[in-house]
């Protein structure tokens, strides 16, 4: 959990931050990685999906559909 949370935490912290946690989510080989990634997009997706450009919006959507 340890090293998963130095591979997320710091993507919160730039512009480009959702995109990055979804490409973690999709594509990590460690599971445990994927499912942190998982947990913390849920938890903060809410707060901060309308504060993103709308060509955020549509490429993480579009890679998680």
């Amino acid at each position: 959990v340890a090293e998963a949370t130095k591979l997320i935490g710091p993507a919160w912290k730039r512009p480009g931050f959702l995109l990055e946690v979804v490409q973690v989510l999709l594509t990590h080989v460690q599971p445990h990685v994927r499912q942190l990634a998982a947990v913390l997009l849920r938890k903060r997706i809410l707060g901060h999906w309308m504060q993103l450009e709308r060509r955020t919006m549509t490429a993480a959507a579009v890679s998680m559909f």
